[in-house]
């Protein structure tokens, strides 16, 4: 286990230097629980990302929501709707965390690590949107909204 440990802590602050251009230096105290699977959780009693998954779900929304507004003045509701379908989902958040190599950085249970579940889409997207409220919490919409432009310019 302290093998995983240490992979997993070298794949995080690796994680933590590519997103230092959108972050900066500033903390986000809820980073590791972000990246915390409810099968590690269960085997470590630390605290999964299934909450904050919850929450950043509707704060990708929010902001997605807000940079389509401002992006397409020209846009519908309808048209809105569609576009935000687009960019937040389970494939284009996975596609996003793929990118930065996200799954390197998810702490997995014993089974899951056995399987192929790093790389699964609705595992990835699920530690996108908790890693989307681990920000939120740590400084708000505006300190959220650079990892959500990142995120959908992609």
């Amino acid at each position: 286990m302290a093998n995983v440990a240490n992979e997993i802590a070298d794949a995080r602050n690796e994680l933590r230097l590519r997103l230092q251009p959108i972050f900066g230096d500033r903390a986000i105290a809820r980073f590791d629980e972000a990246l915390t699977h409810p099968s590690f959780a269960n085997e470590t009693g630390l605290p999964d990302n299934q909450r904050l998954e919850f929450l950043g779900d509707s704060v990708l929304g929010l902001l997605v929501s807000e940079i389509l507004i401002t992006k397409r003045p020209d846009a519908d509701e309808g048209q809105l709707t569609r576009m935000r379908s687009a960019l937040v989902n389970a494939e284009a958040l996975a596609t996003w965390a793929r990118a930065i190599d996200l799954g390197r950085s998810i702490a997995l249970g014993r089974g899951a690590r056995a399987g192929s579940e790093r790389d699964q889409k609705n595992v990835l997207a699920d530690a996108v949107e908790a890693l989307v409220a681990a920000a939120y919490d740590a400084g708000g919409l505006s300190f959220a909204r650079p990892l959500v432009e990142d995120i959908v310019s992609k």
